[in-house]
């Protein structure tokens, strides 16, 4: 199982138990079909999951009381990552990290995607060359041409004006 991190545990909710976590994914949605989750290398079964306003709430198997909740506060929560199904042309942040960027028209090396930076109209890829120059890259399709994660390759079509 390839863990990934889904959220962070912020506080407690009621007093039978249930968890208020920080979700970490493009969307709410994409953690109601979990069955389990692993808090600190245990496997917890999950009893529900929901939505609430910009949070997300977890009621885990044995924890039944807002005494064993509090013990969870500031924990990360991973999930399988095989538990989720991306769209084409949509990726994990981890697995983008890493990365080298080419441009697909000249073949030169931008360098390597270190950030993504999330600006609600689209992310924007963060890459650093070799000798340390920064380029900031919008990660939309006229910009990236194709992403191939078993090379760790990026092609780009930067926008004109883009670097200057």
């Amino acid at each position: 199982m390839e863990l990934i991190e889904i959220g962070i545990i912020n506080n407690t909710h009621g007093i039978r138990g249930e968890l208020k976590f920080t979700p970490w994914c493009d969307s709410h949605t994409d953690l109601l079909e979990l069955s389990d989750v692993v808090i600190d290398d245990i496997v917890y079964k999950i009893i529900s999951i929901r939505p609430h306003k910009d949070k997300v709430l977890l009621m885990l198997e044995g924890v039944t009381s807002i005494d064993m909740a509090e013990g969870f506060k500031n924990k990360i929560i991973y999930a399988d990552k095989d538990a989720f199904t991306l769209d084409e042309d949509r990726y994990f942040v981890r697995d983008l990290i890493g990365i080298c960027v080419t441009d697909v028209d000249s073949g030169f090396i931008y360098g390597t995607l270190y950030d993504i930076i999330e600006t609600g109209a689209n992310d924007v890829y963060c890459v650093r060359s070799e000798k340390g120059r920064e380029y900031l890259i919008p990660a939309i399709e006229d910009c990236i041409i194709s992403v191939d994660l078993e090379k760790k390759a990026m092609q780009i079509r930067p926008l004109e004006g883009l670097f200057d």
